[in-house]
């Protein structure tokens, strides 16, 4: 139906100009739906005779049979199938072709093309669209270097990018559909009709025509021939006068009927973007609240308002839950588990049940290293608190114990060291247990004894408590001298060894001696001592940082070694290798210079078996030489090369005669063995040599 309601003439010249043979070729095909049309300009000039074209297009019009279209797709794979067929019927020499395919589907047009033949469309009298050279004139023209009047007969016009045959792999160039009208002029053109005709020319030619596309043949062949050209390479052109395009008649309704169901579909996606949108918008805002609930948590952390926190952490969580990141969630879930501990023990302490609040601050200290080390100062503080009065309890608990096997006086002095521990870190309640156990003891003792002898005793008593608590306070200042003095030796003794692990490089026990000797002299208030282990620590901790680095670049220098010995380039690889080898000597890394040492002796090895495969390559390269040397001495001289030649009477004149360049005698393609082996291993003696230059 198309075909019969659209009219398309064709019409095309072919012809091999003053060469021998005509190496460019043309074919059509044109069914009901769609119509083909090929030109092909084989690479090769007319002097030689090649079927590139002729191969390539019954190639592109045999594609095209199979599945016609005017798809992108389809051009390409009809070029691509031209390109295919070249390669696979090349015998002696490659066989290629510029080639330019045009589809259309009598509505509108597409072309694709690869290498200089070429499309030009023209519309009302003037150029309306046309293909560029895939050459390296059209490349400089681009760049401002060439006008585009002078690529028809710049020397680089045929040095060609792409086309078909080539031994890479093929990309042609395809054009975007244009639609045409009626009277529109399309022509497919190969080298040898532009280089001698320009496009205004063919414009005037075009404007000229009148329905018949023979006459605008005849007209391109008297523009090319009028000069009377010395030479005139083989050319191809075909034109095809579009007089009636078709026409669907059932255009309306299939837009409407396209309308009805584009727009439903529109409206869909519309509102999908819109609920897409409300979404982000509302996703964005819970992240927003997610992060701001989770800053204000760790604020109130840090200010021992762990209330506010956990309700803070509890908004946080469910965002997270709602926009489902559940990194982020259970990250929020380890601090609120560290508030929610603090805060628990907390109420223990105030409480009273300080056993219990002193094993959920354990609890929380551990959660805090979890969670950044939130609340850390606080709960380490409460723990020292905690154990303070766990410590009153304990010894009110144990003069309990004593009063119930009746050791009143061992009872009386964990009574007054109770009363004294509460006293001095201000244990209200603890000092009034304490106090209370005593008035307790008192009674037992008044009960016991008569008023008098209580009250003698009771004296003497509080005179032996008294005098005893001074021995013991007395004690226990010297015992404090001593345990200072002890921990003061061994924080020296840490900062030593510390040290000597710096001199030794063992930097890991070198870093815990520090954190150890720092910890002594703090607890012992020796600022100075703090700052100076402190200033140690930065300094082993650059250390430590350019040791890792130079681990790394050993590493990076023994996997380049890898690679460089994987593709052989041996010397290169152990040049790497050692590389890696004095960075691993310098850092005292046995097992890794060990291991480096056994890529090394690999890369030797490698290199030792290239230079003898090399000198076993020049001693055979040097005896073939001496044959042929010989074989051209050996043969019988032509009566004129002996009278230009004579025969040398002695070895001594033999010497003194020149060897001709048997190469050059050989015909194309006959390279002799000696050049053709010192090419091939090139590559090999120049890495012997630099395995030469690294081992002196």
């Amino acid at each position: 139906m198309r075909r019969e309601n659209s009219t398309f003439n064709a019409a095309f010249v072919s012809y091999e100009g003053s060469k021998l043979y005509n190496n460019d070729y043309y074919g059509c095909a044109e069914l009901d739906k769609f119509a083909c049309y090929v030109v092909a300009d084989g690479v090769h000039s007319g002097d030689v005779e090649s079927e590139s074209a002729k191969i390539a297009v019954q190639a592109a019009i045999a594609a095209f049979h199979e599945r016609p279209s005017i798809k992108k797709g389809a051009l390409k794979r009809y070029v691509l199938a031209a390109h295919k067929a070249l390669k696979i019927n090349k015998r002696r020499r490659r066989l290629q072709a510029s080639i330019t395919v045009v589809v259309t589907d009598y509505q509108k047009i597409r072309y694709a093309w690869a290498g200089n033949s070429r499309f030009y469309l023209y519309r009302s009298g003037r150029l309306l669209n046309q293909s560029h050279d895939h050459s390296l004139s059209v490349q400089m023209s681009r760049r401002g270097q060439l006008t585009v009047d002078k690529i028809a007969q710049h020397e680089q016009r045929n040095n060609l990018a792409r086309y078909a045959g080539q031994h890479r792999s093929l990309n042609p160039q395809v054009s975007k559909k244009i639609k045409l009208s009626n009277g529109d002029i399309f022509t497919l053109l190969t080298r040898g009709v532009w280089e001698r005709c320009d496009s205004s020319d063919m414009l005037s030619v075009f404007e000229s025509a009148e329905n018949d596309p023979k006459r605008v043949i005849e007209d391109l062949e008297r523009l090319m021939l009028d000069p009377y050209p010395d030479a005139l390479d083989d050319y191809s052109a075909a034109v095809i006068l579009v007089d009636k395009i078709y026409v669907d008649p059932n255009k309306g309704k299939r837009l409407k009927k396209i309308l009805l169901i584009v727009i439903p579909i529109l409206v869909i996606l519309i509102v999908v973007i819109i609920i897409l949108l409300v979404i982000r918008h509302n996703n964005e805002t819970r992240r927003r609240a997610m992060n701001t609930a989770f800053e204000n948590a760790v604020v109130y952390i840090d200010n021992y308002n762990h209330v506010r926190a956990i309700d803070e952490l509890s908004t946080s969580i469910g965002l997270a839950g709602e926009l489902r990141d559940d990194a982020f969630r259970e990250r929020a879930e380890t601090f609120r588990a560290v508030a929610d501990a603090i805060y628990s023990a907390d109420r223990h302490f105030d409480s009273g049940n300080f056993t219990e609040a002193q094993n959920v601050y354990r609890t929380a200290l551990y959660l805090s290293r979890y969670a950044d080390n939130a609340g850390r100062p606080y709960i380490e503080r409460r723990m020292t608190e905690t154990e303070r009065f766990v410590t009153v309890r304990g010894l009110i608990a144990l003069g309990d114990t004593l009063v119930s096997v009746g050791d009143l006086e061992s009872a009386g002095i964990r009574y007054y060291d109770a009363w004294r521990t509460a006293a001095n870190i201000g244990d209200i309640d603890g000092r009034e247990m304490a106090i209370s156990a005593l008035q307790n003891l008192y009674s037992i003792i008044d009960r016991e004894e008569t008023r008098q002898a209580r009250e003698d005793e009771r004296r003497m008593f509080e005179d032996a408590l008294i005098a005893d608590a001074d021995a013991r306070e007395q004690e226990s200042i010297a015992r404090e001298a001593a345990r200072r003095a002890e921990d003061m030796q061994e924080a020296v003794e840490m900062e030593a060894t510390g040290d000597r692990a710096v001199a030794m490089r063992d930097y890991i026990n070198a870093e815990l001696f520090y954190i150890i000797a720092r910890e002594r002299f703090a607890s012992l208030g020796e600022t100075e001592a703090v700052r100076r282990i402190e200033t140690k620590q930065r300094s082993l901790s650059d250390t430590i940082v350019q040791v890792e680095t130079q681990r790394i670049i050993a590493a990076l220098y023994i996997e380049e070694g890898d690679r460089l010995f994987d593709n052989g380039h041996f010397a290169e690889a152990r040049e790497r290798f050692i590389l890696a080898r004095n960075i691993y000597t310098r850092l005292n890394d046995d097992i890794a210079v060990a291991s480096v040492l056994a890529r090394i002796n690999s890369s030797d090895a490698q290199i030792s078996r290239l230079r003898e495969e090399d000198e076993i390559r020049q001693r055979e390269l040097d005896r073939q030489a001496a044959e042929q040397a010989i074989a051209v001495y050996e043969e019988e001289p032509t009566e004129d090369e002996a009278e230009e030649y004579p025969e040398p009477e002695t070895i001594e004149e033999q010497a003194d005669i020149p060897i001709e360049n048997t190469t050059e005698q050989n015909t194309a393609g006959q390279v002799s063995a000696p050049a053709e082996a010192s090419t091939s291993h090139a590559a090999e003696r120049r890495s012997l040599t630099e395995s030469r230059n690294l081992n002196s």
